[in-house]
């Protein structure tokens, strides 16, 4: 009785250490939880984790290992005989790429003794006279701009019309034709000419110079560079519609596209002349922007995107804008049809015919910061006061850190991660660098030339081409045999690429390949504007010591 009594005495005692001990793992539970931040900092990301390999490393540049994420966008340093750049963004970082490769191939060219007699057979006199044009163009230019009427309403243009942007040259070296000269070298090296590179501008800018005064053709300068049938190796992606407009159409003729597009789309005039005015954005990305609004026919609200793309005020966020366009184009196209767009803060997002809400962003890593909370709970209730979506969704074009996707998903948005294939394929076209086991070609080619002539700046020829299980004759025309005089020649190729037989007609240019050729090394290669590559082995051919090239214009494709 005693020994119950004293239990019982003692249970209270219990129980209330039972009750300070659940208090106690409340606290610590309360405060790991208070411990815990409430966003992401910036983080520092490896570039060997990050990156494939062809990115990371090459024959002309090296990634530096850490890589700085503000949140949004990653910052890449690259190492360079030329020395190191600095790319805000994966895509930049490939532009960046591509053009230290091509300033490898400008540098060759600029060794050669066809770009020393170039500049020697232009004299001194005419270069003096180059410079007094972009020094002293009212002392030089004697109607420069008379002649047909589409010359009359460029120079108008140019100097009356909209705002150049800053990637442009001088509206001199519009007039005098120099600027033509340079895209069609910017075209062949497969970088943009209106890059802000200033040192890839200063090296193509004096070759150009030497193309112009000189007289000396892109067939001609690569022809004497060594290996110098195919330019530098192309990592950034290649537009596959308008590749051929930027090599051709002046900015000014670019404006003027641009512009009429917009009002077809009911773009208010106001709102159109601020974006085509707004020099932030290059020839290029403002034609691109505008292509991927134009490839949206029928959806709604387009002004809303241009109005917004129209307060732009710095590179990076165009280039941001630009690519967010060709997403939403290429959600349109290859996931469901867009209805309208709905402007969401200083973004724009769309809805679907299935009312679905749907957010595209070219970012590289996505983390959960203070900013992107506030525009996930601006656009919630944005949303919310429109309609009430089907689903709404998140694309972004790389990845999004784990806290960051728990408290998307937690409000109730979809993540698709790594979108950049399934939503700009339709528009960019980068190299496939697969193992040469692994590369396999659509279809083989067969040339035959008789009777070629050197010096003729472009010899003709028949080719057949097997594909499928069939052949296919073509001719072909542009094609220089360099150095040695040529009877007859007999050749074999590859083809890659080829999705559809209608495909391989065309204009091709230079092109370096993106991968290794088993069983021969590459004597030439060049692809087309629809991706077809077509390359020709050096040791297929039948005439030995044959060098070949492309003539100034490419070399064309005609089916039979």
């Amino acid at each position: 009785m005693t020994e119950s009594m004293n239990l019982c005495r003692r249970r209270p005692v219990s129980l209330s250490w039972v009750v300070f001990a659940v208090g106690i793992l409340v606290f610590q539970t309360a405060v790991a939880l208070a411990a815990q931040p409430a966003y992401e900092p910036s983080t520092t990301l490896s570039a060997s984790q990050i990156l494939p390999p062809e990115l990371l490393a090459g024959p002309n540049h090296r990634v530096e290992e850490r890589v700085s994420n503000d949140g949004y966008l990653n910052t890449y340093r690259v190492v360079s005989k030329f020395g190191t750049f600095v790319a805000v963004s994966t895509p930049m970082l490939r532009k960046r790429i591509t053009e230290i490769n091509a300033l490898v191939r400008m540098e060759q060219i600029e060794g050669t003794q066809e770009f020393t007699s170039s500049l020697r057979e232009a004299g001194t006199d005419t270069l003096v006279g180059f410079k007094n044009l972009v020094t002293h163009p009212v002392d030089t230019v004697k109607g420069a701009a008379s002649g047909l009427a589409v010359a009359f309403r460029r120079a108008g243009d140019q100097l009356t019309g909209p705002k150049r942007s800053e990637a442009e040259d001088s509206r001199v070296k519009d007039l005098i034709g120099f600027s033509k000269t340079k895209r069609e070298y910017a075209y062949q090296l497969g970088i943009d000419a209106y890059t802000d590179n200033e040192k890839v501008q200063d090296r193509l800018n004096e070759i150009s110079w030497a193309g112009y005064s000189g007289g000396i053709t892109w067939a001609a300068a690569m022809a004497a560079v060594p290996g110098g049938t195919g330019t530098a190796i192309t990592i950034s992606g290649t537009h596959k519609l308008l590749n051929e407009v930027f090599r051709t159409t002046p900015p000014v003729d670019l404006r003027r596209m641009n512009a009429e597009k917009l009002n077809a789309m009911d773009v208010h005039p106001e709102v159109a002349d601020a974006f085509i005015n707004n020099s932030v954005y290059s020839p290029r990305y403002q034609t691109l922007l505008v292509h991927a609004m134009e490839e949206m026919k029928g959806v709604g609200n387009r002004a809303t995107f241009v109005r917004l793309a129209a307060a732009t005020a710095n590179k990076d966020l165009a280039l941001f804008r630009e690519r967010q366009a060709e997403m939403y184009a290429g959600y349109h196209k290859a996931v469901a049809p867009v209805e309208t767009f709905l402007a969401l803060g200083e973004f724009a997002a769309v809805r679907t015919s299935a009312n679905e809400i749907v957010f595209n962003v070219p970012l590289d890593h996505l983390v959960w910061t203070d900013a992107m909370a506030k525009l996930l709970t601006a656009a919630d209730a944005r949303v919310t006061q429109l309609t009430r979506p089907a689903s709404k969704q998140l694309w972004v074009t790389g990845t999004v850190s784990a806290r960051a996707k728990k408290e998307i998903e937690t409000r109730g948005w979809q993540v698709h991660e790594r979108s950049e294939d399934r939503l700009l394929s339709w528009s960019e076209d980068y190299p496939k660098y697969e193992k040469p086991e692994d590369r396999v070609p659509a279809g083989l080619v067969k040339l035959n030339f008789k009777s070629v002539a050197v010096g003729v700046g472009g010899s003709s020829g028949d080719g057949v081409l097997s594909y499928q299980g069939k052949d296919y004759p073509f001719t072909i025309s542009g094609l220089n045999f360099v150095d040695v005089g040529v009877s007859n020649f007999e050749g074999a190729g590859k083809v890659y690429d080829l999705k559809n037989l209608n495909d391989f007609a065309g204009n091709y240019a230079a092109a370096q390949a993106g991968f290794a050729i088993a069983g021969g090394q590459s004597e030439l290669s060049m692809r087309n504007g629809k991706g077809v590559t077509v390359i020709v082995l050096a040791n297929e051919g039948k005439e030995s010591g044959t060098r070949l090239s492309l003539g100034p214009s490419g070399v064309t494709f005609k089916l039979k």
